[in-house]
């Protein structure tokens, strides 16, 4: 007969099992394995004679026992002999096996006989000629009865099989059964036993009837505890396959469970953080939040808002500042599969850490529990039960870092003990943020002053100024002027990028005149009240109060300067503006503009900055002529962030007309803005073209139009600059200005001379 040629595979495979590492508990328990599932094996499982006899070869020499292996084998053969049952081995076979175990490198002449008996008393028997051998080597001292063997264990081999204290460590952390550890083990050892594979014959196991066999549990147990709801599948310690999880397997070999969590969480030595104050958060909440973190209670703080607003870094000072261990979730995990990753961070939430604070950033793909269709449709996500358990069941003091709260179902949000709204950083703040990152740059403290300078002028975050600061170290060059210019355009291009309303001119021109608007109340009366409407809310306000806020509405003819006049104010009072026009706030998704509006507010309020709402009937159409649902939740979010703002709003609109009657209501200084009458014409002229000299018939037949605005004067004045200067005379400037009237409207021509 012929043997197939394995010699190469079984090299491989005795390297690959790795059966020389493994402890001696390890050995016995295998041993033990082995012999549960010999029992099954028939005549049909010779195919894996060389690798069983191998294995158990290896076994043999590492008990010491290698005579007693194979006077058992021996003893088993002669027995099937004298049963007359077996033959002995004739010489021409013999020889031909021979040189097949010469093949696999083990062709000692006794050994080779025993393997070649071997094979043929399992040929020639049903089963059990394995099982006997396992027992009566490793399992019994008594060589005496084979013919009435019966497979079984012994109440101290039982008790070895669930012997969980190599598992205990896990045990105790995650809080597992009995029942539960001991599928966990076998799991492991089925992984390390490679082996064994050879013991199963052609029988294909299920994960289940492994564990049933290799625990002694009952199949009704097994199936209950790998269910999806059961702590092993939940915490990601069976994948859901039901076999062992990859990263469980060298947490068990090292019996250490930090490294099951190694993928995604890392340690973060606070040396570089930030001072506590130096952050725009309320001193109140922020006492109140290290009150919470300092003690040894399970607690979920949620940090949200603007991305670049100081989340992350005011995170890490809070954490610093309570003394504690910080572990850092790294977010380059999102790419990783989603629910075996959420598996394991639940299940390190649910140990008990008191002396660990974790802080998970870029949380928004793990807390995303509400999804909405390009149809404005919500959706309930998949695995919105597996989060909100997550976040109740969670033993551990938590700050979660998202940009986009919303994305968050209702039931998710109110799970979080805590929370803060972060906004854009304050200049100040960013200053500061910059004041103290420069050291490390090594450029002169008269650049650092400049370079300060320039932070104020533009729209910049956190991550702006560690950019800033990356750019300063690359900068070869010590040239004051190159080094500013670099940073100047550096900045710039940030901003913009950031913004796309960065370039909105803050300040009014040098040569700005409000004493020449036409408007129902006169600048200097406007000003005067809000100025007045301040100082008494300072006065009167008390803590714990909402700060009473001051709303004005601009309205009239386009280009008569309502936008003007609010930087204006601005300028005044000494506060910066935050403009929202209606491309930056309306949203294609269902609920995405009132979210926008509401974020407007709350930056506004945040940074005592002045709102302005330009083209503000975009906004405040009437609720009467909605079509749809959204367009009433958009006015209506209006009205609720308008009556609790704290500060101050303008909204400028061409058509009041059109707003809703409850939002006209709301305004406490309704302000209309008008064509310029003559002495606003005539101060115009002699600002803008002062080389000039304008007749008062001139100045008399544009106020005729009633239609000349301060925005006529400022678009001429960009105009005549590609004239030719001896094509520019006070006649043609007149001419201009009376034209462009006649453009905005045709009938204006008919009618002037007879108004």
């Amino acid at each position: 007969m012929s043997y197939p040629r394995r010699a190469r595979s079984l090299r491989m495979y005795i390297s690959r099992s790795k059966m020389n590492t493994l402890s001696q508990d390890d050995r016995d328990i295998f041993i033990l394995y082995a012999y549960i599932f010999s029992q099954s094996l028939t005549n049909a499982d010779t195919l894996n004679a060389p690798n069983i006899f191998y294995t158990l070869k290896t076994l043999a020499d590492q008990y010491n026992i290698q005579e007693k292996f194979f006077s058992v084998i021996n003893a088993i053969v002669e027995n099937g002999i004298q049963m007359e049952k077996l033959h002995p081995t004739d010489k021409e076979n013999f020889e031909e096996d021979q040189a097949f175990l010469a093949d696999l490198e083990y062709s000692f002449e006794i050994k080779s006989k025993i393997f070649l008996n071997l094979v043929r008393e399992m040929n020639v028997e049903s089963c059990g000629t394995l099982s006997k051998i396992i027992y009566y080597t490793f399992l019994s001292d008594d060589l005496t009865d084979f013919n009435n063997f019966e497979f079984f264990l012994r109440d101290d081999l039982i008790q070895k099989i669930q012997d969980i204290s190599k598992i205990k460590f896990l045990k105790d952390q995650v809080e597992l059964s009995d029942e539960e550890a001991l599928i966990l083990l076998a799991a492991y050892r089925i992984e390390i036993f490679q082996s064994l594979q050879y013991f199963l014959g052609d029988k294909e196991y299920s994960p289940c009837e492994y564990y049933q066999d290799l625990t002694l549990l009952s199949k009704a147990q097994i199936e209950h505890l790998t269910t999806s709801n059961q702590k092993l599948i939940q915490f990601g310690l069976l994948e859901r396959d039901k076999k062992l999880s990859e990263d469980l397997i060298e947490c068990l070999e090292y019996q250490n469970f930090d490294l099951f969590f190694s993928s995604f969480v890392l340690p973060f030595e606070p040396s570089t953080t930030y001072q506590l104050d130096s952050f725009n958060v309320n001193k109140e909440e922020t006492s109140l939040a290290l009150e919470i973190l300092s003690s040894d209670s399970p607690v979920s703080i949620l940090l949200y808002g603007k991305p670049g607003s100081g989340k992350t870094e005011y995170a890490k000072a809070l954490a610093k500042e309570c003394g504690k261990k910080i572990l850092l979730f790294k977010n380059e995990t999102e790419n990783e599969v989603r629910k075996p990753f959420l598996s394991k961070l639940n299940c390190l939430l649910s140990l008990n850490r008191p002396d660990t604070i974790l802080i998970i950033d870029e949380a928004d793909s793990i807390l995303q529990t509400k999804c909405e269709s390009f149809f404005g449709f919500r959706n309930i996500a998949n695995n919105k039960g597996l989060i909100n358990k997550m976040l109740e069941n969670s033993k551990n003091q938590v700050l979660w870092i998202v940009n986009y709260p919303n994305q968050m179902d209702e039931s998710t949000r109110r799970r979080f003990t805590f929370s803060f709204r972060f906004e854009a950083m304050p200049s100040e703040v960013i200053k500061n943020i910059t004041k103290t990152k420069l050291l490390s740059t090594g450029i002169s403290e008269e650049l650092h002053g400049e370079i300060l300078s320039l932070i104020t002028k533009y729209r910049v975050t956190g991550s702006s100024v560690d950019n800033l600061v990356k750019v300063l170290k690359c900068i070869s060059t010590n040239d004051k002027d190159s080094i500013l210019t670099k940073v100047n355009l550096l900045l710039k291009e940030n901003s913009r990028l950031l913004d796309n309303s960065s370039n909105f001119r803050k300040c009014v021109n040098a040569s700005y005149d409000s004493s020449v608007l036409n408007t129902s109340l006169s600048s200097e009366k406007i000003v005067n009240m809000v100025e007045n409407a301040i100082s008494f809310s300072e006065k009167n306000w008390k803590y714990g109060e909402t700060k009473q806020g001051i709303r004005m509405l601009f309205y009239g003819l386009s280009g008569t300067g309502k936008t003007e006049f609010a930087r204006y104010i601005s300028q005044q009072l000494g506060k910066e503006i935050l403009l929202k026009r209606a491309s930056d706030i309306l949203d294609k998704y269902v609920g995405g503009t009132e979210q926008k509006i509401a974020d407007a507010f709350s930056e506004a309020a945040a940074n005592d900055q002045i709102l302005l709402l330009d083209e503000a009937d975009t906004f405040f159409q009437d609720r009467n002529n909605a079509e749809h649902s959204w367009e009433i939740s958009k006015v209506n979010e209006l009205l609720t962030q308008m009556e609790e703002f704290p500060g101050i709003l303008i909204c400028t609109t061409n058509l009041k007309n059109i707003m809703d009657s409850a939002m006209i209501r709301r305004f406490h200084i309704s302000v209309e803005f008008k064509a310029l009458e003559e002495e606003g014409i005539k101060k115009l002229l002699e600002n803008y073209f002062s080389s000039y000299t304008f007749t008062q018939e001139n100045i008399h037949q544009l106020n005729q139009y009633k239609s000349i605005t301060p925005g006529d004067f400022s678009r001429l004045a960009e105009t005549i600059r590609f004239m030719n200067s001896k094509d520019i005379s006070s006649e043609v400037i007149v001419e201009e200005l009376k034209k462009n009237q006649e453009e905005k409207n045709p009938s204006a021509k008919n009618r002037v001379g007879f108004l």
